[in-house]
């Protein structure tokens, strides 16, 4: 019986063996090509998938703000007077309109109504870097626009589906959720910015500070370690300080002294000295939340350091344990709010010596002018009562805030030459026996340690200094209030500029640029005691490039200075300026950084021996040479 193949005439070994055939369709020479076609068109789709940003000159973004104020009174948002670029930039930079709200909300207005998917890039690189420089409010509509256009998307760009699927990371508690995701996911803090398809180098972008606090308190990291991680990839200065405020409040809980020991130290390294106010200073922007963490860290660090400071004096200097439990039990609930520790060159290696406190005191050591004595004193701040304890068996004596030897101690400008003068023998007694068998009791004077002498102090100090009727306010505690604010945005102080919108007429350019040097002949040579706000690291010769309110100046040697740039209306002394490395032609960029994202080419010099020229792009034959000194 005849099969299939014998009745339609085919030949089925041919077919059997037809896959076969396809080896050989293309050699290995085409493979080779096609597969490297593949790798190419994956390089352009990854590409593509990156934003750059915008490739445009600070007078350009400078002017489209400009614009952007002189419009927004009419309300047309009408597309006649705009372009795409023009809108691509103003989704960029919506920073600099933040002080003026109702310019703010014509700019989100505009771009809602005249929306196009390029403007995805903008708003989403304004918010991440942007996240905490900015009002909640405004940040909230920013949120919502960008939020309510990803959910109305429907092509099929990999980032903006990516975006619109995750789109709540954008609304107020988008780092929080984030924070929860990388959890649930068991992903590294590195790993957070590939939630929104970004390069892991986006994690010093300003919104994944939250991320960061979040991430650490909900995984309970507290080790060295995974922190020091942690800061290699984002160190801004508000989430160090709201991670050093969480271990503390953790640290506080535990209640271990090596692991407190351990973590000021750590935190020494990072912050500065963890016993100064300025290393818990809040951050701009810091909410009353954030600020009462921040002084509540501020101080359990310092109660922790004055717990072993007392400690070791007594166990040190005095070998005195009464005295050692009495001041402890005011240490530990807060009373004592501040230090001093007065003695000889012999008394402060001593106390070096002793592993608790290290070298720490010393910002609180007084050297007196005696080398070798071994008498020593502690002093003690309690709300407007300075207490000072001495190594001998002598008395204590009690100063009002007001007294002359406070003043003496506090500023100890021109030294303490023996702990004596810290001594008025011819002083009243603090407390006095009446008749009656109670006792009086005075402001100041002094006290000695004798029979039960515990009792009677502890209840001078509940009657004269920490009963309510002592309204008194410590001087310490009044300069810790008015650092311990809140602290609002610092304005952005644009200024709109004069100039049209976008000036492409050459001419136009050519006389502005003419009148721009005519500004620099025409200023007056600099004073010797010239001064600046920020400067550039040393350069070949000693030249740096330094700022101040006027402009930008060559720093030439002999306090000879030349000015290169003017600033532009709003622009402030402020930030960083970085000199990049020289180019192949040995030019090296000037650039300033500013508020911390917006970064300025302000030109580019040539060193020499004894010269350096400047000009103010690359490819530009224009240039100015100046003499070194």
């Amino acid at each position: 019986m005849s099969d299939i193949y014998s009745i339609l005439n085919i030949n089925s070994g041919i077919i059997k063996d037809f896959h076969l055939l396809a080896d050989r369709v293309a050699d290995h020479q085409i493979e080779k090509v096609i597969n490297k076609n593949m790798r190419t068109l994956k390089q352009i789709e990854e590409r593509m998938f990156v934003d750059k940003g915008l490739n445009v000159t600070q007078q350009s973004i400078d002017e489209i703000i400009s614009k952007v104020i002189r419009i927004a009174s009419s309300g047309d948002t009408s597309m006649d007077n705009w372009t795409i670029r023009e809108l691509r930039i103003v989704s960029y930079y919506l920073m600099k309109l933040r002080d003026d709200n109702a310019c703010y909300l014509y700019a989100l207005d505009l771009l809602d109504k005249n929306w196009k998917n390029m403007l995805f890039n903008g708003l989403a690189f304004y918010l991440l870097n942007s996240w905490h420089s900015i009002e909640p409010d405004y940040r909230e509509l920013t949120s919502q626009l960008l939020i309510r256009k990803l959910n109305a998307y429907t092509e099929s760009n990999r980032r903006y589906s990516l975006w619109k699927n995750r789109a709540n990371l954008f609304d107020s508690n988008g780092p929080v959720r984030m924070a929860a995701l990388l959890k649930a996911k068991n992903m590294s803090i590195a790993d957070a910015p590939s939630l929104l398809g970004f390069k892991n180098t986006s994690i010093k972008q300003a919104y994944y500070s939250d991320v960061i606090v979040k991430y650490v308190e909900s995984n309970h990291i507290t080790d060295r370690d995974s922190i020091e991680q942690v800061f290699e990839l984002h160190n801004l200065d508000r989430t160090k300080k709201l991670i050093f405020a969480y271990l503390v409040e953790t640290e506080d809980k535990i209640g271990d002294e090596v692991r407190r020991s351990q973590l000021c130290r750590f935190a020494n390294s990072q912050l500065g000295d963890v016993t100064l106010v300025s290393s818990w200073a809040p951050f701009s922007g810091a909410s009353e939340i954030e600020v009462l963490r921040l002084k509540k860290a501020m101080n359990l660090v310092n109660m922790w350091f004055l717990q072993q400071i007392v400690e070791s004096f007594f166990e040190i200097c005095v070998q005195d344990r009464e005295r050692k439990s009495f001041w402890l039990k005011y240490v530990q609930n807060g009373k004592v709010r501040g230090f001093k520790i007065i003695g000889s060159t012999a008394v402060k290696r001593l106390l070096q010596s002793n592993s608790k406190i290290g070298n720490m005191f010393l910002r609180h050591f007084i050297e007196t002018n005696s080398y070798s004595s071994q008498t020593s004193a502690l002093v003690l701040f309690i709300k407007n009562k300075m207490f000072v304890e001495f190594s001998d068996t002598g008395a204590l004596y009690v100063y009002n805030q007001t007294h002359s030897m406070v003043k003496k101690v506090t500023n100890a400008r021109y030294g303490i030459s023996s702990t004596n003068e810290l001594k008025i023998p011819s002083m009243n007694v603090l407390i006095e026996a009446n008749t009656w068998g109670g006792y009086y009791y005075y402001e100041e004077g002094r006290m000695t340690h004798q029979g039960y002498w515990q009792q009677r102090l502890e209840g001078w100090l509940n009657k004269m200094v920490l009963s309510s009727d002592n309204n008194n306010v410590s001087f310490l505690d009044q300069k810790h209030d008015d650092i311990f604010k809140a602290k609002p945005l610092p304005a952005e102080n644009f200024k709109p500029q004069t100039v049209s919108c976008v000036e492409t007429d050459s001419v136009k350019q050519e006389e502005r640029t003419a009148e721009q040097k005519s500004d620099y002949l025409a200023l007056e040579p600099e004073a010797s005691e010239f001064k600046y706000k920020i400067a550039s690291k040393v350069l070949e010769n000693g030249v740096r490039v330094v700022a101040n309110t006027k402009g930008f100046y060559l720093s030439l040697g002999k306090k000879h200075y030349e000015l290169i740039k003017l600033f532009s209306p709003e622009q402030l002394p402020t930030g960083n300026i970085w000199i990049k490395k020289a180019s192949l032609v040995g030019w090296n960029e000037i650039l300033h950084n500013y508020y911390g994202t917006d970064t300025r080419s302000i030109g580019f010099i040539r060193i020499t021996t004894d010269e350096v020229t400047f000009k103010d792009a690359l490819f530009v034959a224009d240039k100015t040479k100046y003499k070194l000194y």
